[in-house]
């Protein structure tokens, strides 16, 4: 469930990455502070069970019919592949049952109708300067990309710092197998490092979609930090599978910590 909610937000993340005719119109309504609120859809019911009133566009899609429809207080509805600009000047409204955990009025209902529709919402703030995407029940800010590049930055050093720890742990590991001491604690204490590299793999992963122009190297460093865990893995599941280790630490035990982990 959590690796098909990552590959969703990935896609969205490609898509409305810096660069994008969308994003550039998702900027143009930030910086003139006008808020707005989109509704991605291809599917006519869907529109017709939460858009009420508005103007039918249905025009080719650019940035600046985005900036100047956005003016107008209602939500805009585009295509699926943000090629066409389908309504302006309308209004959601999703089931007020629906929980949230929102506070303003238009982070409110993109949260809703993102949960009943399923589909791609895109909310942008007025007064707090941010946009907001909610898909399904996920949610996810877009930061400025100084400061996702900041932060791509620390995650880098972080996962450089994490990756040494893992290794000393790895090499504690071989040495303990080596003497026939290992406990089921070595091998949990190596697969719980192993994790948090790969969470900050895919940490950064995000960011490198975030920045997209200045992708290439942040790129090449997660590429390679791919291959690196993906080589570790085998190399310890092979470890973890040895029979001649039963004793100290049985492979159901061992099976159910690789299940649920890795």
């Amino acid at each position: 469930m959590r690796k098909k909610n990552e590959n969703n937000l990935t896609e969205i993340l490609k898509k409305i990455a810096p660069g994008t005719e969308i994003r550039e119109g998702l900027d143009n309504i930030l910086r003139a502070k006008t808020g707005g609120l989109l509704l991605i859809t291809d599917n006519n019911d869907i529109i017709q069970e939460v858009v009420d009133g508005g103007f039918f566009i249905n025009e080719e899609y650019t940035s600046s019919k985005l900036y100047e429809l956005a003016k107008m207080d209602g939500a805009i509805v585009l295509s699926g592949d943000f090629k066409k600009i389908l309504f302006a000047n309308a209004q959601l409204i999703p089931s007020y049952t629906i929980p949230t955990v929102e506070t303003g009025t238009r982070h409110r209902t993109a949260e809703r109708t993102a949960k009943q529709t399923g589909e791609l919402v895109i909310s942008i703030s007025q007064r707090r300067n941010i946009i907001t995407i909610f898909k399904e029940n996920e949610r996810y800010i877009l930061e400025n990309t100084d400061v996702v590049l900041s932060k791509a930055n620390q995650a880098i050093q972080t996962l450089e710092k994490y990756k040494k720890v893992f290794d000393n742990k790895l090499a504690i590991l071989n040495e303990y197998e080596f003497n026939d001491i290992v406990t089921l604690d070595n091998v949990i204490t190596v697969i719980q490092r192993a994790e948090m590299v790969m969470k900050i793999v895919e940490e950064i992963e995000n960011q490198i979609y975030e920045l997209r122009r200045r992708r290439k190297t942040y790129k090449y460093a997660s590429r390679r930090t791919n291959r690196w865990i993906r080589k570790r893995r085998k190399t310890n599941n092979k470890r973890l599978y040895c029979t001649r280790k039963e004793k100290s630490y049985p492979r159901a035990n061992i099976r159910r910590i690789n299940i649920i982990i890795l």
